[in-house]
């Protein structure tokens, strides 16, 4: 859904990751990075400063995004081919770990709850924006 180039029209990524609390030179670990609709825009709220760390379990996303990257020249933002339970990313960097439109979480959340306290630095937060699913999804 999010690769549909009109999206951008009737969705802004702006205002919602602006209601996730996203800010400048933060370090934020995007769950569910789909083809990029809200990496990118994150990249740019977060600034040169700060990072991205787009994380997706579906290998044609993460080379979608991957090829994004190389052609925007962003080098804020990092992808990487992972579960959410198991990131690969290293102890305490993140301050933020944000969900946008992810339904559910293979395997449950409370293992992915685990692995977002060990990434997360000690103030670190989670952000949930479901969109537009409903619990019948």
């Amino acid at each position: 859904m999010h690769a549909n180039f009109l999206l951008k029209w009737f969705r802004n990524p702006f205002l919602i990751l602006q209601s996730l609390a996203l800010e400048r030179g933060q370090k934020d670990l995007e769950v569910g990075c789909s083809p990029g609709f809200f990496t990118f825009p994150a990249a740019q709220i977060v600034g040169p400063e700060g990072c991205v760390y787009a994380l997706d379990v579906n290998p044609f996303a993460v080379k979608h995004v991957s090829k994004k990257i190389r052609q925007k020249s962003v080098d804020n933002v990092e992808v990487h081919h992972a579960n959410a339970v198991e990131a690969n990313l290293p102890q305490n960097p993140i301050d933020l770990a944000f969900f946008i439109g992810v339904p559910h979480v293979t395997g449950g959340l409370q293992p992915v709850l685990r692995e977002l306290n060990r990434v997360l630095k000690p103030n670190g937060r989670v952000s949930f924006h479901l969109g537009r699913w409903s619990e019948e999804a």
